[in-house]
């Protein structure tokens, strides 16, 4: 399981900024300001982006998403 040789980083940075962005308006502004559950909200923050991380990594070998996840 090898990661290719050229990886797009800009496009990588892009998603992830886009990713953190809309979170952030989902998670915090929204659903801490209607709750105030703060812990929740950081949950909720935290495991979107190691699910989008996972997601990238997965996308960038040559490994089935099935066996990725399990």
């Amino acid at each position: 399981m090898e990661l290719p040789v050229e990886v797009d980083v800009l496009a990588l940075f892009g998603a992830l900024v886009v990713d953190v962005i809309s979170v952030s308006v989902l998670a915090i502004g929204i659903f801490y300001a209607r709750h105030r559950r703060k812990d929740l909200a950081v949950v909720f923050w935290f495991f979107n982006v190691c699910l989008f991380t996972t997601v990238r990594v997965i996308q960038m070998t040559q490994v089935a998403a099935a066996q990725g996840f399990g």
